[in-house]
């Protein structure tokens, strides 16, 4: 996916979740903004796109192979010397101060 999709991708999630009244949210995402090697903040320069940026799970102290082992009964596989796993799990967060004791997990 271009960055263009990313960005329609991103307003339109930020959209939904506006309409379905998560005004005061944010989401956290499964994903890098960018690759390493187009990231400034590595060479010890200012972020070219600050507005862009996300915390991911861990960086608010979530264990992310616990979580989804726990909830979702899926379990992370990782890559080892240097074979890659037979499938990739990506798990994303959506933070709000809004109740949402109806909302479920779809399978």
């Amino acid at each position: 996916m271009d960055n263009r999709h990313k960005n329609r991708y991103r307003k339109r999630r930020h959209r939904n979740a506006q309409r379905l009244g998560f005004v005061y949210s944010a989401n956290l995402p499964d994903h890098q903004k960018s690759t390493p090697d187009k990231c400034t903040r590595i060479k010890g320069k200012p972020c070219i796109s600050p507005d862009k940026v996300r915390p991911s799970l861990e960086s608010f102290g979530f264990d992310v192979s616990k979580t989804s082992l726990q909830l979702l009964n899926v379990e992370m596989k990782w890559s080892l010397e240097g074979v890659l796993p037979p499938y990739f799990v990506l798990v994303s967060g959506f933070l709000t101060n809004a109740d949402v004791g109806q909302l479920r997990i779809k399978n």
